[in-house]
């Protein structure tokens, strides 16, 4: 430590600015408070830096409980409105009603396409064993027959055969 002499440590002065035009009685008491300015960091750390308040120039004696107190706070963040968000999911729940309304009417229709086939598909199946029995029974020797006299025709003696080569009939038992 050196043995130099003893400095007095003396108040800064203060600085002040020039007056305005108002009187010091009707200033607000906004100019005794320090405001604080809020900037923000990437990282979500915050910074407060005081910001020079302007001082009364002419001294004002009050009491320490009257004057306002001021805490530091955020800014506030702008969030981002929740209409495109209530609204994608208002779409997202119309669309999907509205699938769900088209799958059940086409899957209705289609029932009702398939029980008329059906119906059909019975009615064909009714119509054909019908036609079965009666070509059956028009098959049968005696509808022959029966048929072949109705024409006009007469039952043939005999049986013969003819042969495509020479064109004659040949009759099993006949000689010649």
């Amino acid at each position: 430590m050196s043995a130099g002499p003893a400095r007095a440590l003396a108040p800064r002065p203060a600085t002040t600015r020039p007056a305005t035009t108002r009187p010091a009685t009707t200033q607000s008491a906004l100019f005794e408070v320090e405001p604080y300015r809020v900037a923000r960091q990437r990282a979500g750390t915050v910074r407060v830096h005081p910001v020079p308040a302007v001082r009364d120039p002419a001294p004002v004696q009050r009491a320490a409980s009257s004057r306002a107190t001021v805490s530091a706070m955020a800014a506030p963040e702008y969030s981002r409105s929740l209409v495109p968000f209530v609204a994608m999911c208002v779409a997202i729940v119309v669309g999907s009603l509205v699938a769900v309304l088209l799958l059940n009417t086409t899957m209705t229709q289609r029932a009702y396409e398939t029980r008329d086939m059906r119906s059909e598909l019975s009615k064909l199946e009714d119509q054909r064993s019908e036609l079965l029995a009666t070509l059956e029974a028009d098959a049968s020797p005696q509808a022959l027959a029966l048929a072949a006299q109705g024409l006009g025709m007469v039952p043939a003696p005999r049986v013969g055969f003819v042969t495509i080569q020479s064109g004659v009939v040949l009759v099993p038992g006949a000689t010649g």
